[in-house]
């Protein structure tokens, strides 16, 4: 969240970083910053748990008076499990994470800071895979009285343009080269305000839906298919959070996406793309990414 949100741009005094990251950041002499580098594999601690946290701490800052002008946190979870058993189901943790993430937005909007706030929402990779439109695409929220409504903004942003777009509102200089080229998302706001607060919705999903163990399918048609699919996908989601010998990306990501795919639509309907329901055999058949293949190569030596 951001703060500062007028025509007059001023510094940022300070910095809170809340249930963020792996490593601890360096913060400069002269910036107040907070960090909690204990932070299991998602969903380990459910987002609804990380939202309480932030209230309570938000809570104290409206009390004060001595909101920081820049507060960065992770609401990690809508990662999912995928179909590994005993874990929630891919449909919960994106239930909580959307629960989460509209709590914090009525928290803020209901307070004296909204007037003056920006709340970037951003996530790392939507998909790994293509949708209708192509493979580059994921998803972005700017949620603020300054922003535009009832219109589609179809200017090409990136994670970059959020970057700057914050450093434009608190009057900091540009970090690199990336950010200084990158153009403000100028677009998504508006001169007149609407200072209308949001309210939050509760969830229409259960927050508690786990996944089953991997049972024989009904299918008479193509038990066999379902059956290895249900059963492979689930032991390769399980084997994705094995803290012992965990690596991003490590299993494979074809198998895993229509994992997720064929236990919310079921194992009639086809992966997109797919002109049929694959066995596990054949997912894992098809192209690796290239960015795993990086990831391998840097890891391990080997292409």
């Amino acid at each position: 969240m951001t703060r500062r949100f007028s025509r007059e741009r001023r510094p940022a005094r300070s910095i809170h970083r809340s249930e963020r990251s792996r490593r601890t950041p360096t913060c400069p002499p002269t910036t107040r910053c907070s960090t909690d580098t204990s932070r299991p594999t998602p969903p380990a601690i459910p987002d609804e748990y990380r939202a309480d946290i932030f209230l309570r701490e938000f809570a104290g800052y409206v009390q004060r008076g001595n909101l920081p002008n820049l507060v960065i946190m992770e609401l990690p979870d809508d990662h999912t499990s995928g179909t590994a058993p005993g874990r929630p189901t891919p449909r919960a943790p994106v239930a909580y994470n959307d629960l989460a993430l509209g709590r914090i937005v009525d928290a803020i909007s209901h307070s004296r800071y909204w007037q003056e706030s920006a709340i970037f929402v951003v996530e790392d990779d939507a998909y790994d895979g293509v949708d209708h439109v192509d493979g580059h695409r994921s998803t972005g929220d700017v949620i603020s009285p300054y922003t535009r409504h009832d219109v589609v903004d179809s200017t090409n942003y990136t994670q970059i343009n959020i970057v700057r777009t914050i450093e434009q509102i608190l009057g900091l200089p540009p970090m690199n080269q990336m950010d200084f080229a990158a153009a403000p998302m100028r677009g998504a706001f508006a001169d007149t305000p609407n200072f209308a607060p949001y309210s939050a919705v509760p969830n229409h999903v259960p927050l508690d839906e786990m996944n089953g163990a991997p049972r024989a399918s009904s299918l008479p048609a193509r038990d066999v298919v379902a059956t290895e699919a249900e059963a492979q996908g689930g032991d390769a989601s399980a084997e994705m959070f094995r803290t012992e010998s965990f690596v991003p990306d490590q299993q494979n990501p074809q198998l895993l996406n229509r994992a997720i795919c064929y236990s919310l639509k079921g194992y009639t309907t086809p992966y997109p793309g797919d002109d049929k329901v694959l066995t596990p055999d054949e997912a894992r058949a098809g192209t690796e990414p290239l960015h795993n293949q990086r990831w391998r190569t840097m890891t391990t030596g080997r292409s």
